[in-house]
């Protein structure tokens, strides 16, 4: 299933709204090269231990923590965080049923800081880095969580 077919199957149009977020296909054009990049030259913070991402309540609380601790370590300028919940709805149990991991990063535009909530793969060595050279990622969205966030994107 494309991203666009499922952004049309389960609701996941840009809710340009505090609360809501931005696809990144609908995002300024800044925002996405910055992205791009983050992704593409940035660590990922996969803690040790962990093959894949854990299914209940209490791994994948302890694989936050993990992998926030390891964060930390990083000297990076964008960090990528994967992170789970144990129960999506039926499009992000597809997902996860693909192999695909969720995971978070900050960029800024326009001075404003942004987080970016994304589906990739997990692969220690190529990361989100394909083959040729490109990018990985899937149903990527730029999160509203304040007014200024959202005055900047209009």
């Amino acid at each position: 299933m494309t991203d666009q077919e499922m952004i049309a199957k389960y609701g996941w149009a840009s809710q340009l709204k505090v609360g809501g977020y931005l696809n990144i296909e609908d995002a300024p054009e800044q925002i996405l090269a910055k992205f791009v990049q983050a992704i593409g030259y940035g660590m990922t913070a996969w803690p040790e231990g962990y093959d894949s991402m854990p299914n209940d309540k209490e791994g994948l609380k302890n694989f936050a923590k993990a992998a926030k601790a390891k964060a930390k370590t990083l000297k990076a300028e964008h960090v990528l965080i994967p992170f789970g919940m144990a129960s999506y709805g039926e499009g992000g149990t597809w997902l996860k049923s693909q192999g695909y991991v969720q995971y978070h990063t900050a960029i800024s535009y326009k001075g404003v800081d942004f987080a970016i909530h994304w589906w990739g793969g997990h692969d220690p060595e190529m990361g989100h880095r394909q083959e040729d050279g490109g990018v990985a990622y899937r149903l990527a969205k730029v999160k509203i969580d304040t007014e200024e966030q959202l005055s900047c994107l209009r």
